[in-house]
């Protein structure tokens, strides 16, 4: 098996250009579009992904941990990906038949059969994409070159495409041609075994699937109903603030999550070979690094979230500054978590029913949230509602796995990104415009480079002087070779 730290710097590559696309193209979308047309697309691109949630039936965990746990198994394999793709199909379809029939009868979306015909589209090719087979067999170069050849391309097509505010169609419609090319890539590379058919998952495969689905629905829902909600009881113009903030804090998240999707697959072939001491080496440092990287980004959005939202959004997207701040914590709560779930079921030997009880409380009362927040406070009221059921779920998940928490790095990393609130402080009161773009550079470089000089060479944190040994070794390699 090749090094984890090189399937990270493959995932890392791929994250960072996704994080450039969004970063060329969200300011020139955000102006063309504005927040009414912007909250439009947005809702109808989170409906399509709360549809592919809930009608993955937890097949990409189940398939991608025991493609993992069987990678040793080609015949194994081939028909779990058959059996499984096929049912991923079915269920599919029943889904989009049923979101089809709920726009077409919602009178303030039921002309926007353009939109629609896009959504159903893009769960289609989603579905047929298979990624959790990839990352079983733990192919994260190839899904990362993929990646980054499609996103080069879709930031071209936004700026050749998109020109007029009419052209919001087309603005979905690039993001689902590049969801068409990853389902053609991935189907090129795993024709063989997409066409050995012989029959659909057992009744044992079923069931636990159905463990991956609850769960997987119960925890993934809280990244579209709040949105979803707002649109409902609110208008597009709540959405296209709150879908701005959010758009950007997530950006974070896509760095932290890279570490979870290939510790999943190796923590899965780990518990089959039952190589406990690795295990919890591997979570152990794991934490840390979430730690190391999200109480940071919690401090960046909330000191420059009036340079962010300015530089990325424009003017017309002031209000959504209170948002990001409150939405800081997303990152590195949701990050937890999902480690936290991912590490649960790598191991085949756990119940389900814990973790769908914890989920099924944090959509409950992330509901109850939304319904209070949201009439009187709009996408602000959003924002707190998706905090705290995410800090209520990670809490409860962290008592359930009962991982020895990394305390010491928590304290290091909260003190070493107090800087960042400190200078962000210190331009308010020196009546610098808040949107200024220079204060919020030097806040960025010089809170940096505090940050990483307390951790390095002052708490002399273990994980982060782990990292940065295999980062000079593998440059020093690059270099000699």
């Amino acid at each position: 098996m090749k090094p984890l730290s090189q399937h990270f710097t493959w995932q890392l590559l791929a994250t960072l250009v996704s994080l450039l696309a969004p970063l060329i193209t969200f300011p020139y979308v955000s102006r063309i579009l504005g927040p009414d047309l912007l909250g439009r697309v947005h809702l109808f691109d989170y409906a399509a992904n709360l549809v592919v949630v809930l009608a993955s039936f937890g097949i990409p965990l189940f398939g991608a941990r025991e493609v993992a746990r069987y990678r040793d198994n080609p015949a194994y394999c081939r028909r779990l990906v058959a059996c499984l793709a096929g049912f991923h199909l079915l269920i599919s379809a029943f889904m989009v038949i049923f979101c089809v029939v709920f726009f077409m009868n919602h009178p303030h979306y039921k002309n926007e059969s353009a939109l629609l015909l896009l959504g159903c589209l893009y769960v289609l090719f989603h579905t047929l994409a298979c990624d959790w087979y990839l990352e079983g067999t733990e192919q994260f170069r190839y899904i990362s070159v993929r990646n980054v050849v499609l996103r080069v391309a879709g930031i071209a097509a936004v700026f050749i495409l998109i020109r007029h505010s009419e052209d919001y169609n087309l603005y979905y419609a690039t993001t689902v041609a590049s969801m068409f090319l990853v389902f053609l890539a991935n189907w090129i590379r795993i024709k063989p075994d997409l066409l050995y058919f012989r029959s659909g998952p057992h009744i044992a495969e079923v069931r636990q699937m159905s463990f991956f689905f609850f769960t997987s629905v119960l925890v993934s829902i809280y990244d579209y109903l709040d949105t979803l909600l707002l649109g409902w009881l609110s208008h597009d113009t709540e959405l296209g603030y709150y879908a701005a903030a959010l758009r950007l804090v997530r950006m974070a998240l896509l760095i932290m999550l890279n570490l979870n999707i290939i510790l999943f697959p190796r923590l899965s072939f780990l518990h089959q070979q039952q190589n406990y001491e690795q295990i919890n080496h591997l979570m152990r440092h794991a934490v840390s690094f979430i730690l190391l990287l999200g109480v940071p980004a919690m401090a960046v959005y909330v000191s420059l979230a009036p340079q962010i939202i300015s530089v990325f959004s424009g003017k017309q997207f002031e209000p959504a500054i209170t948002a990001m701040q409150i939405l800081s914590p997303l990152p590195l709560l949701i990050s937890l978590s999902n480690l936290w779930r991912l590490f649960y079921f790598s191991n085949p030997n756990k119940k389900a029913l814990p973790v769908i009880l914890i989920a099924s409380c944090g959509l409950v009362l992330h509901i109850l949230l939304n319904l209070l927040l949201i009439p009187p406070f709009g996408h602000r009221g959003a924002a707190v509602a998706s905090v705290g059921a995410e800090t209520f779920v990670m809490l409860l998940f962290g008592l359930v796995i009962k991982i020895r928490f990394p305390w010491k790095t928590l304290f290091q990393s909260l003190l070493s990104a107090l800087p960042f609130l400190l200078l962000a402080r210190l331009i308010f009161e020196s009546r610098v415009r808040p949107g200024d773009l220079l204060s919020g550079i030097g806040i960025l470089v010089t809170g940096s480079a505090i940050y990483i000089i307390f951790i390095l060479m002052i708490f002399r944190n273990e994980t982060a002087l782990m990292l940065k040994d295999k980062i000079f070794a593998a440059i020093g390699k690059k270099t000699t070779s």
